[in-house]
């Protein structure tokens, strides 16, 4: 029995090629029942729809498992119809928040099955059921088709203690062909240390991993940061949790951990870790155990706004940490959204002006979008204000069509400051000249070559 996973291509520009860290441990679990195993990255490898498929029934696999994400549910749909029209009985299933969320949708568009919320103990139960040592009845977190309409089995269980998760199946996936331009070294990879986050903001959707929040071990994720860097030769990693410091005794327990084994890593904290929890001792400790970067969710300039979106943190709260982190010589990462719930132009001016004043090493602006599940996207839908259910139009980078109707703005006046966020905070003189004196090699040069290359094609599409 072969089974192929696959992460289609994502239909729009990317600065960054990386897998779905769900895949790898999927990937893990079905090698480990003697099934074989391919994994297809389609942005990483340069395929689009058609190459994807191709590659795909080049394999013949007997079954194929896709992890969809919203920007990319419609390249996904396409990608399973190809195959089921060349590989004869090729069994087809789906995960990912957007499969999660819209299971009839991913029903009708190729896909047999649908695992719904985490996946990895549903995973082993279908492969179960694949080798015939388990009847479909019996596979929790699923959904299909059935005579007389959709059938949901009984809901799987969360994964209470997360050190039972195998290693990621690093050896499936085309690694020397992931890319940034945005990390360290050229060898990085990804590692999960929690899932679940208790923040409450509206923007965010949690019925993957839910909203308690689940602790790898100190010594689980260590050993694992070892093993990357013994098999694959890693020299820097990105821990990717949603809310790495959600309790912060415990990360300054890995932070402590990973400098007593001496590891001599740089590593990054890329999805950010919210300013509330933020301490000297929390930042000493990081920057101890080789943490050179750190993320930060600001989100928006104006207090009034980061209450209506529920994030519940301040403006003082933001500036405090982020300078905290400075004084202790972190790359900061600042995270900025235009075109909140209740934004004005003025509001929007707040947040441009507050990013200009914290000024860290990289602000990423990104144009609100209501995603499907998200408490946004079921406030705007219940008043009747979601203009478009293309999910192509879903890109939160620069969206291509209107995807809500704002209250207070008009879509072209979004568009208008999200480009101006951008051209004044990358074009200010002092910017360029901090991030001149920084370039240590060629190879930073590079990259920062790429990253002003991706910045002009922002104001081109």
């Amino acid at each position: 029995m072969h089974f192929v996973f696959v992460q289609p291509p994502i239909g729009k520009r990317v600065v960054s090629v990386s897998p779905a860290l769900s895949i790898p441990y999927l990937a893990a679990i079905v090698e480990a029942k003697q099934i074989k195993v391919s994994v297809i990255i389609s942005d990483a490898e340069g395929l689009n729809v058609d190459q994807t498929a191709e590659r795909v029934v080049k394999l013949n696999p007997d079954v194929v498992g896709f992890s969809i994400g919203t920007v990319a549910a419609f390249n996904s749909y396409d990608i399973a119809r190809l195959i089921k029209e060349q590989v004869a009985g090729v069994i087809t299933i789906a995960g990912g928040h957007h499969a999660t969320i819209f299971p009839e949708e991913v029903l009708c568009n190729g896909i047999d099955f649908v695992a719904i919320g985490e996946g990895e103990k549903t995973i082993g139960e279908f492969s179960d059921y694949l080798l015939g040592e388990r009847i479909i009845e019996e596979v929790r977190g699923i959904a299909y088709c059935i005579e007389d309409g959709i059938k949901y089995n009984e809901a799987q269980s969360p994964i209470d203690n997360l050190d039972n998760l195998p290693m990621p199946a690093w050896h499936l996936m085309p690694i020397e062909k992931f890319s940034s331009n945005f990390q360290k070294t050229s060898k990085n990879l990804p590692i999960m240390t929690s899932r679940g986050c208790p923040g409450q903001c509206i923007f965010c959707f949690k019925g993957l991993f839910g909203s308690k929040f689940r602790m790898r071990s100190a010594k689980s994720i260590v050993s694992e940061i070892l093993y990357l860097k013994e098999k694959f030769g890693i020299n820097s990693f990105d821990i990717i949790d949603d809310h790495f410091a959600a309790n912060p005794k415990r990360a300054i327990e890995v932070c402590s951990l990973i400098k007593k084994n001496s590891i001599h890593l740089a590593w990054g904290l890329p999805s950010g870790i919210r300013v509330d929890v933020v301490s000297e001792e929390l930042l000493k400790a990081l920057k101890e155990a080789g943490c050179y970067r750190i993320g930060f969710g600001v989100e928006s300039g104006n207090d009034q706004i980061l209450r209506i979106i529920k994030k519940y943190t301040t403006k003082d709260q933001i500036f405090k940490a982020v300078r905290l982190a400075q004084k202790l010589n972190f790359e900061t990462y600042c995270f900025f959204i235009i075109g909140n719930l209740g934004e004005t132009e003025q509001t929007i001016d707040d947040t441009i002006k507050f990013a200009l004043e914290l000024d860290p090493d990289i602000a990423q602006f990104t144009v609100a979008i209501p995603y499907p599940g998200t408490e946004m996207f079921q406030v705007l839908q219940q008043q009747s204000r979601i203009c478009s259910y293309d999910w192509n139009d879903y890109d939160y980078f620069k969206s291509g069509r209107q995807v809500f109707e704002h209250e207070h703005l008009k879509y072209d006046v979004i568009q208008k400051k999200y480009s101006e966020a951008y051209k004044r905070f990358y074009l200010r003189p002092k910017f360029i000249i901090k991030k001149f004196k920084t370039l240590k090699n060629f190879e930073e040069i590079s990259r920062l070559l790429k990253s002003f290359l991706n910045f002009v094609g922002l104001f081109k599409s």
